[in-house]
């Protein structure tokens, strides 16, 4: 041992240590597996207890933060739009020499491809056809017309062979309108056009109230919602991408008035396909 210095004198008590601890380990486990039982558990209680003291019971789980996710009107806007651009078509009366004339758009109502629209320049002597957004052309033709609303129904003309897929719009409950309500007019000749504003006006709701009654309902709504570009068939939408309201004959004296669709769906339940359901979108069908 004198001749050992400072280091080699550490690593033998290491050493010494190391096999203390094995030899007692060896020893312990031989004289607990001979003891009595009373014994043993009393041994393992008290290992129980300390092993409770130093690692707590009630450790604490992952932190679970809430998270609030502000949806901003502008993307409401934007959502409402892309909804109802596929369901939006623009209707040309097809002339026999030179370009065909635009008349006004057109509301996809069914997956068959009808077309709600309005009726004052469209006639059975005449021949039609519809752009849709993706800028397919199909002819269309006189389904049904409707003198309570001036609003005709028009059907896509095409073969069996040819596979398009029709996006039904989704229409809304004219008693969930309300005034200061934010409303979306698009519309728009040659390209979609939007507007946004509120609804300031209800015709067909009483003085004293701001919604509709089952005895007073809904038949006009005024915004101030006026696209650059209004033209017949103009769509009003809310937020939820319904479409509340279109801009037919009777609205044209006045600017920013549409006529509710419950009007018209009240006075034509045949041209509508697809039932009121605020959780549909555009294309889904039950």
């Amino acid at each position: 041992m004198e001749d050992l210095n400072k280091t080699q004198i550490i690593l033998v008590c290491l050493l010494v240590s190391f096999v203390t601890s094995i030899g007692t380990g060896i020893i312990t486990v031989s004289l607990l597996q001979e003891a009595p039982q009373s014994v043993t558990q009393t041994i393992n209680r008290v290992v129980e207890r300390t092993v409770e003291q130093v690692v707590p019971q009630n450790l604490k789980g992952p932190t679970i933060k809430e998270v609030t996710v502000v949806v901003k009107e502008e993307d409401l806007v934007i959502d409402a739009i892309n909804k109802n651009s596929k369901s939006l078509v623009r209707i040309l009366q097809n002339q026999p020499q030179g370009e065909n004339t635009f008349i006004g758009i057109g509301l996809v109502l069914s997956k068959d491809g009808l077309i709600l629209a309005d009726k004052r320049n469209i006639s059975a002597a005449n021949s039609y056809s519809a752009i849709f957004s993706d800028g397919k052309t199909f002819p269309v033709k006189i389904n049904t017309t409707s003198d309570k609303t001036n609003a005709v129904l028009l059907s896509v003309v095409k073969d069996d062979k040819t596979a398009y897929t029709f996006y039904p719009a989704v229409v809304a409950k004219s008693d969930v309108l309300q005034l200061g309500q934010t409303v979306i007019a698009l519309g728009g000749k040659e390209r979609n056009t939007v507007a946004i504003g509120r609804i300031i006006g209800l015709v067909g709701v009483s003085a004293s109230s701001t919604t509709a009654t089952s005895t007073s309902p809904i038949s006009l709504i005024e915004s101030d919602a006026i696209a650059k570009d209004t033209v017949s068939g103009t769509l009003l939408l809310n937020l939820n991408g319904e479409v509340a309201g279109l801009r037919l004959p009777e609205t044209d004296q006045k600017e920013g008035l549409y006529v509710a669709i419950d009007v018209i769906k009240r006075a034509n339940p045949s041209f509508f396909e697809i039932p009121y359901n605020r959780s549909m979108r555009p294309g889904e069908l039950r």
